[in-house]
């Protein structure tokens, strides 16, 4: 329950990205491993996007910084 209440609450909020890519010109795993990043964001490369949110969390005005489980 300690996880949920992370997300559910009058004050919490919950962010997402809604990204497409054309298959014929990127492989689902290129997409995913080097666009995307790794599900864990410290251990993203820094130039995917969870790897540039993990290293920039603090500018884009987030209140901590990326993990696994979050």
């Amino acid at each position: 329950m300690s996880m949920r209440s992370k997300f559910v609450g009058e004050t919490n909020s919950i962010f997402y990205f809604s990204v497409e890519w054309k298959p014929e010109t990127m492989a689902w795993a290129d997409f995913r491993g080097k666009f995307i990043g790794g599900t864990d964001p410290s251990e993203a490369p820094t130039d995917s996007l969870r790897g540039h949110i993990a290293a920039k969390w603090e500018e884009l005005g987030m209140t901590a910084g990326c993990t696994k489980g979050e």
